[in-house]
């Protein structure tokens, strides 16, 4: 059997409360005439309205690029810059842009959480306190040096470039102005896909 990973883009709409499936996703797909994925995962809510490969990316050799780097098994400290920054933006589109606004640390909470994270790492024991405060540190080294953060962003956006048809500019029109989901928006926008085969 053969595995691999699926870089790609899709269509969301990340919501502010969740959606009942039979009651409003459904009949939503119903009225729609096309089939709409509802994701509920640790308190974020999204409508996938258009899935992987159903989009036309602008930047496909940029894309081409990504997805190389992070298929690569080199040692992040070997990578190249434009690599590294592949691999944070994989990183805030996965784990930080879902969760914004994020709030900086000072710098004396961000001492801490470095000396407490040192502390639990002398342990040499894995444990879930450790990996929470391990994601939190990388959060704050992205989120806090603004240039970088910017860099980020700008990627993921040149990453993220589509070519909308007029038929799905319409469907996603027809969407937002739905009577529940209009005063639920979070954001709607075009975001980064990781998968597995």
């Amino acid at each position: 059997m053969v595995h691999g990973n699926i870089y790609s883009i899709q269509y969301e709409i990340h919501l502010t409360k969740p959606l009942d499936l039979f009651d409003h996703v459904l009949p939503l797909c119903i009225k729609l005439r096309k089939m709409i994925d509802y994701e509920e995962k640790d308190g974020i809510y999204k409508l996938v309205i258009f899935k992987h490969g159903e989009l036309k990316l602008t930047n496909r050799d940029i894309f081409r690029e990504y997805s190389r780097a992070l298929d690569l098994t080199t040692p992040f400290d070997k990578m190249t810059e434009k690599e590294k920054i592949y691999n944070y933006v994989r990183y805030y589109a996965k784990s930080i842009k879902p969760i914004l606004p994020i709030e900086k640390m000072s710098e004396k909470e961000f001492e801490e959480l470095e000396n407490k994270i040192e502390e639990l790492n002398k342990l040499s024991i894995w444990t879930k306190e450790l990996d929470s405060l391990s994601q939190l540190k990388r959060i704050q080294l992205i989120i806090r040096d603004q240039k970088f953060y910017n860099t980020i962003v700008q990627t993921e956006q040149e990453l993220t470039q589509v070519e909308l048809e007029a038929e799905q500019i319409g469907l996603i029109s027809r969407i937002v102005s739905d009577d529940i989901i209009k005063h639920i928006i979070k954001s709607s926008e075009v975001n980064l896909y990781f998968g597995s085969f």
